[in-house]
């Protein structure tokens, strides 16, 4: 909650070193970010004025020693407004290519020139374009804009932009295969000369810093007019080719003669990234049994999957003892939960842990070191999740060779700590209860190591059971549920005991039954 003399939320994304520089340089390099809320996500820039419930995002630039730092505010009243939907998104816009010549184009292969029916434009960012404005791996492309030199001749129908990752590094010919349509066919009215145009992509791009994103941008119009132009940033050996042509082929062109072409569209990106993380460590997929991701020190690595309402998602960073941090975003990069220290799987400064999903989708785990700093070991973050979450978990039980009861009840899921001595034989049954029962055991960081769901040693059919040789003194996790990972239908116990060998038959081959 922001105080009423507040005048908004303020970030500081850029910061420009030049011991000339003025204010005014400082505010012509800027652009405007895209502010969008819950529902209002059509991604266009706030107006000019305070109008129809939106506002003009502000800039304000310091210059001191030699730096300008340049905050940008969304101020309070666009924020409070009753019609407002929460969360709120800032998607910043950067500007690329800036370090080659600017400079312009009317050529009949350039997006907004019209004196053709049909045009195909196929140019070459290379991931080093990206990453030197500081658009991080992992991060989502949201839409592209590109600068217009003269007017187009004529209104622009079946605007297309496609993307393709790829590793080369320059062009000889159409490519033909693989492509995303990321906008489009739209009709995008006349270009006028002297403004940027930005296109939301329908399909976001998701930047991985291996590769260079191959853009195409095309044209499909029933006549001509003459006028039009791009201003274009080069020259670029090579990373570029076009044709145009009045009807004579079909969208998407491939047979359309190429010409290459040493210049790039002055253009923009628009992109979303997750609010810490600088690793993207690829996608895991949580399932009832526990699995483990690695990460690397001096890295912050975060993780896409995929969640299903009402399943409970859990995460440890218990292997590893610094002090680390969890956070969780929907695919909007929103976080939705996070945890520091003492959580449900570590105590103390190691993170962890539990969230239930409200709405099927793709979600980010992102670790850290706290609380947003690359890691000092490398480690592994535990995952997995259950159709029920856990209840009256996370207790010792202390087996010793007298048979022990530990009680459960319907709807949720079980798991407890025990220590454990080498080559001792532990015994566990849930054989009190007729459903269908599944048992894991792990060790005290959740890894697997194994698990019983029918015929066990101590009972037949579907009550599960175990009889488990310790492979090494330690501290262990035994997991209880009903069939796979559910919360149990019915009340029962959990027995356990241990055998400190020599043990008799009758220790590991008496079958329990209970009243």
């Amino acid at each position: 909650m922001m105080p009423d003399d507040s005048d908004g939320i303020r970030f500081k994304p850029v910061v420009v070193f030049d011991g000339k520089i003025s204010r005014d340089e400082v505010l012509k390099q800027c652009e405007i970010p895209k502010i969008t809320d819950e529902i209002n996500n059509s991604d266009k820039p706030v107006p000019d004025e305070y109008k129809d419930s939106k506002y003009i995002a502000e800039y304000k630039v310091i210059i001191e020693d030699g730096k300008a730092i340049v905050s940008y505010e969304i101020p309070v009243a666009w924020l409070k407004d009753t019609r407002r939907t929460y969360p709120v998104y800032v998607d910043p816009t950067v500007e690329i290519l800036t370090g080659y010549t600017l400079s312009y184009s009317t050529n009949s292969g350039i997006p907004y020139n019209t004196f053709w029916h049909d045009q195909r434009y196929d140019f070459l960012v290379l991931a080093s374009d990206l990453t030197a404005v500081s658009i991080p791996n992992g991060a989502d492309i949201t839409g592209m804009g590109m600068y217009c030199y003269q007017t187009a001749g004529q209104a622009i129908s079946n605007f297309r932009i496609r993307t393709l990752p790829t590793t080369a590094t320059t062009m000889t010919s159409y490519v033909t295969t693989g492509w995303t349509v990321n906008y489009g066919p739209a009709s995008i009215g006349t270009p006028l000369g002297g403004n940027w145009y930005d296109y939301t992509f329908s399909s976001n791009y998701s930047f991985n810093s291996s590769n260079n994103i191959l853009f195409n941008v095309s044209r499909d119009n029933s006549s001509y007019t003459s006028g039009g132009g791009n201003y274009l940033r080069g020259t670029i050996s090579s990373r570029a080719g076009y044709g145009y042509s009045d009807s004579g082929f079909t969208w998407p062109y491939d047979g359309m003669g190429f010409t290459t072409y040493d210049y790039l569209p002055s253009m923009r990106i628009t992109y979303s990234s997750i609010g810490c993380g600088n690793t993207n460590s690829g996608s895991i997929s949580p399932y009832c049994q526990a699995n483990t991701a690695s990460y690397s020190s001096g890295t912050i690595p975060y993780w896409s999957f995929y969640a299903t309402a009402g399943r409970t998602y859990h995460f440890s960073l218990g292997s590893n003892s610094e002090d680390s941090y969890l956070r969780l975003y929907d695919s909007n990069y929103s976080q939705q939960t996070s945890n520091d220290d003492n959580g449900p799987f570590a105590s103390g400064t190691p993170a962890s842990l539990s969230w239930t999903c409200s709405s099927s989708g793709t979600y980010y785990i992102s670790a850290a070191h706290f609380s947003c700093n690359n890691f000092y070991n490398s480690g592994s973050m535990a995952y997995w999740y259950t159709t029920a979450p856990y209840a009256s978990s996370g207790g010792t039980i202390t087996p010793t060779t007298s048979w022990q009861n530990q009680a459960y009840t319907s709807g949720n899921v079980y798991w407890y700590r025990f220590s454990a001595t080498l080559n001792n034989i532990y015994d566990f049954s849930l054989c009190s209860n007729s459903e269908d029962s599944y048992l894991r055991i792990y060790d005290q960081h959740w890894n697997y190591i194994t698990h019983n769901d029918d015929n066990g040693a101590h009972c037949s059919g579907l009550p599960a059971s175990i009889q488990w040789t310790c492979p090494s003194t330690g501290n262990y996790i035994i997991q209880i549920s009903n069939y796979s990972c559910d919360g149990f239908t019915n009340s029962g116990e959990l027995a356990y005991r241990l055998c400190t060998p020599p043990c008799s038959y009758v220790c590991y081959c008496l079958p329990i039954y209970y009243m």
